[in-house]
């Protein structure tokens, strides 16, 4: 599975004025996730857990996050706009019923799962032992919207 933006983000990115507007960025973990191109189409939460394949994480202590520290950065001269926020800290998940995962979802909670958009998708494979868990963003870059 590869790191992708989620086809609604796609359409929806000038909805996301991402420093000036409130926004409330979470993620949520998953333990199986459907193909590639079935989760790009996929147009809410609700629908990505719902989809056969794609199934959130129950271990021990897990909870959805919020981020916060939003950016974006944008890059003219190669046409590139990168979004970012804080990394992903879970906190201490797992030593009770432990899993492994295969996948973090970062999506635009709107007020319950059926609205909230899918942002982006990415691989984070561990098994939780009790221990914490952050998963970190490379050079702070939580996806990358990109022109031709």
């Amino acid at each position: 599975m590869a790191d992708l933006v989620f086809n609604t983000t796609l359409h929806e990115i000038d909805r996301f004025v991402w420093q000036s507007t409130p926004l409330d960025i979470r993620s949520l973990l998953l333990v199986t996730a459907d193909t590639d191109q079935n989760i790009r189409e996929v147009d809410d939460i609700t629908a990505l857990e719902a989809g056969g394949s794609a199934e959130a994480t129950t271990m021990t202590s897990y909870g959805r996050i919020t981020h916060t520290s939003e950016t974006k950065v944008i890059t003219d001269a190669s046409n590139i706009v990168d979004y970012g926020a804080d990394d992903a800290a879970f906190g201490v998940v797992g030593n009770g019923a432990n899993q492994t995962t295969t996948d973090i979802v970062v999506f635009h909670f709107i007020t319950d799962d059926d609205g909230s958009i899918p942002v982006s998708f990415h691989d984070a494979v561990f098994t939780s032992d009790g221990s914490s868990v952050t998963v970190e963003w490379a050079s702070g870059v939580m996806w990358r919207a990109a022109g031709a």
